[in-house]
C-alpha cells in the first residue's frame, strides 16, 4: 500500500491465512526499508491445554 491507503499490488502476498479468519486480528505493518517489512497481527491460539490470545509477527522480505 502507498502512504495515501492506495493498494500497490492487488495480487498481493498472504501474511497468514486461517480457514477461521477471525482467528487472526488487528494487523499492522511497518517499513523496514530495503523492500522489508514486519507484519505484527493478533492471532487467537486454542489447543487441548489452553487457548489464548498471542501476539504473532512475520518478516517480509524481497529475494
Amino acid at each position: 500500500m502507498s502512504s495515501m491507503g492506495t493498494v500497490l499490488d492487488p495480487s498481493g502476498i498472504v501474511i497468514a491465512a486461517n480457514a477461521k479468519p477471525a482467528a487472526k486480528a488487528s494487523p499492522r505493518i511497518a517499513s523496514m526499508g530495503g523492500e522489508r517489512l514486519l507484519a505484527v497481527y493478533n492471532g487467537f491460539h486454542a489447543s487441548a491445554n489452553t487457548q489464548s490470545h498471542r501476539v504473532l509477527a512475520r518478516l517480509v522480505q524481497s529475494p
